[in-house]
């Protein structure tokens, strides 16, 4: 991606200010902090944690809808 593309990258909150690098990412991790969580429970061996921890997830996305 060329940084002309970079430097006009909206905020993912549709908030129109233009977002820099560090905030593009803290967007980002913020946005699938979810399956980071997973992602290390899987990683652990505890898949009962994965489940329960997708299950919430989609319970909040589905309330904020």
């Amino acid at each position: 991606m060329s940084t002309v593309a970079i430097k006009n990258t909206m905020v993912m909150n549709n908030t129109e200010k233009k977002a820099s690098l560090v905030e593009r990412f803290k967007k980002y991790v913020l946005d699938n902090a979810e399956y980071f969580a997973v992602a290390s429970a899987v990683m652990s061996g505890n898949g009962y944690a994965a489940g329960q921890i997708m299950r919430d997830a989609r319970r909040v996305a589905s309330a904020n809808r």
